[in-house]
């Protein structure tokens, strides 16, 4: 993502993308910008976030009932 904001082929700052596991981080560990925002009732109705979901292969049902 940082290549194609670099190389110009996508229109985000660079400071607005970051990394951060859903799951298992603590909020702490986001941006200070963005805390900030999410603490504000007002400001987070704006707020949209974008998640790249994590990518898992389902087995072939044939596989699964033989074993």
């Amino acid at each position: 993502m940082k290549n194609m904001i670099e190389e110009k082929s996508i229109n985000l700052l660079e400071n607005h993308v970051f990394q951060f596991d859903f799951l298992n981080d603590d909020f702490s560990k986001l941006p200070q910008s963005l805390q900030d925002i999410i603490n504000n009732e007002e400001k987070r109705k704006k707020l949209i976030v974008y998640i790249n979901p994590p990518y898992a292969e389902v087995g072939d049902a044939k596989q699964l009932t033989n074993t």
